[in-house]
C-alpha cells in the first residue's frame, strides 16, 4: 500500500496543511463579513441621521410658513379694519362739521 511511513507522514502533513489553510480562509471570511456588517450599520446610521435632518428642516420650513401666514392674515385684518373705519368716517353725518357748544 504505502512505501513506508514517509509517505504516510507526507500525507498527514498535507492534510494538516489543508485544515490550517481552510481554518485561515474561514477566519478571513468571518473578518470580511464583520467588516461588511459594520459598513451596513454605518450606512443605516447615516440614513437615520439624514432622515432626522430632513424632518427637522421640514419642521423649520413649516414653522416659517405658519409665521408668514399669521403675519399675512394680521395684515389683511388691519387693512380691512382701516377700510371699515375710513368708510364709516366718510359716511358719518358729522363728517367735516364742527359742532360748537
Amino acid at each position: 500500500m504505502f512505501h513506508g511511513s514517509v509517505e504516510l507522514r507526507e500525507l498527514e502533513a498535507m492534510l494538516k496543511a489543508a485544515y490550517v489553510s481552510k481554518a485561515h480562509e474561514t477566519q478571513m471570511a468571518e473578518k470580511a463579513a464583520l467588516k461588511m456588517e459594520e459598513k451596513a450599520e454605518d450606512v443605516a446610521a447615516a440614513h437615520v441621521m439624514l432622515e432626522q435632518c430632513r424632518r427637522e428642516e421640514e419642521a423649520e420650513q413649516q414653522k416659517e410658513l405658519d409665521k408668514y401666514l399669521r403675519m399675512k392674515k394680521y395684515h389683511l385684518e388691519v387693512k380691512h379694519q382701516m377700510e371699515v373705519c375710513l368708510s364709516i368716517s366718510l359716511t358719518h353725518p358729522c363728517n367735516g362739521l364742527h359742532v360748537l357748544a
